[in-house]
């Protein structure tokens, strides 16, 4: 019986904008370097990999240590080490160099790194999956060829692996991770998945990106407070949700031109314990800097939320209208701030 191949999407992974990057690491919340994926199967993530080139440090990173303990599940995590060669619009990537990071992918792998051709990094993917069994494991071998086209459209390192990542076969998806949020002792508390608005004030959908439209789902539309809209992505959802600890997993909008930073809830943990509105540049970077925004007692069982007004820093409080409660800031009675938000129960 003839086995019936699902077809790899084309490579739609980008990074993020330069000058975002810049802005996270003047606000305090420089990222990796490396090009970091979350890899996954059915949605729930195995490993946490940093892919960089042949060159750049393999010190871990204690942030993503601390974050693969975190997890309900085993959760590997490697610096993976990369080389290649470029000629004209065609690419070939040389070899790799393994290296396990934390307990459990040196219990399973050793501490030494392991170098192998391409071939043997697609059975890799497949090994950690617990997958090597799979019709696309076999596909990737009947299929595979060494040189392959590249397009550049952003930095060439992350986008050579990342475009070959795609090409392995069907089962053997990565997400990319753009911001782990930590605290002082970087203990992970927050994801956020960026998505630039390059269409803002235009008419087509009210001016927000086409990713908030295009990524409804229709099973979880009361996650997101404003307009209904939820992003699904289970991979990235799953960054929060497969922690011994729910961490919310935001997705953020944002235009640097406008001044706007639009958050959407990922997961239910991200409903449930953050502000989800749009904020300017600043009220943003003040809100997900501080981790006691994020914290489960942040939102007793009775309903309350108490939290801290992302515009003056007061505490806000549960208040009663003329249309009924609302929360409102008490710096209103302070400073005359009139920061408020909608009232939400919570079950």
């Amino acid at each position: 019986m003839e086995t019936k191949f699902k077809n790899v999407r084309e490579e739609r992974t980008g990074w993020r904008d330069k000058k975002l990057d810049i802005l996270l690491e003047e606000n305090g919340l420089p990222q990796t370097n490396s090009f970091l994926v979350t890899e996954y199967n059915h949605g729930k993530s195995i490993a946490m990999i940093e892919y960089k080139k042949v060159g750049a440090g393999i010190e871990p990173d204690e942030r993503i240590i601390k974050y693969c303990n975190a997890r309900k599940n085993k959760e590997y995590y490697f610096i993976i080490l990369y080389d290649y060669e470029f000629v004209e619009n065609k690419c070939h990537i040389t070899r790799f160099i393994i290296y396990p990071k934390n307990d459990v992918a040196i219990k399973k792998y050793g501490k030494d790194p392991m170098k192998v051709n391409e071939l043997r990094f697609i059975d890799f993917l497949y090994e950690i999956r617990e997958n090597t069994s799979s019709k696309y494991r076999e596909k990737a071998h009947q299929e595979y060829s060494e040189w392959f086209e590249l397009n550049v459209t952003f930095d060439i390192d992350k986008q050579v692996i990342s475009k070959r990542h795609r090409s392995y076969a069907y089962d053997v998806p990565a997400a990319d991770v753009d911001s782990i949020v930590c605290d002082e002792e970087n203990n992970p508390y927050l994801f956020v998945e960026y998505k630039e608005n390059n269409n803002f004030g235009k008419s087509k959908n009210d001016g927000h990106n086409d990713f908030i439209y295009n990524n409804i789902s229709q099973e979880n539309l009361a996650l997101s407070d404003e307009k209904s809209k939820v992003l699904n992505n289970k991979a990235i959802a799953d960054l929060g949700d497969g922690c011994k600890t729910p961490i919310p997993v935001l997705a953020v909008e944002y235009s640097l031109e406008h001044n706007i930073f639009s958050i959407y809830a990922f997961n239910k943990c991200a409903k449930e314990h953050a502000l989800l509105k749009t904020m300017t540049q600043e009220e943003y970077f003040k809100y997900i800097k501080d981790p006691n925004n994020f914290k489960k007692d942040k939102v007793p069982k009775e309903g309350k939320k108490i939290r801290t007004c992302p515009k003056c820093g007061n505490k806000i409080e549960v208040r009663s209208g003329i249309y009924g409660k609302f929360y409102g800031c008490v710096g209103f009675k302070i400073n005359k701030c009139r920061y408020t938000e909608e009232y939400i129960e919570i079950k």
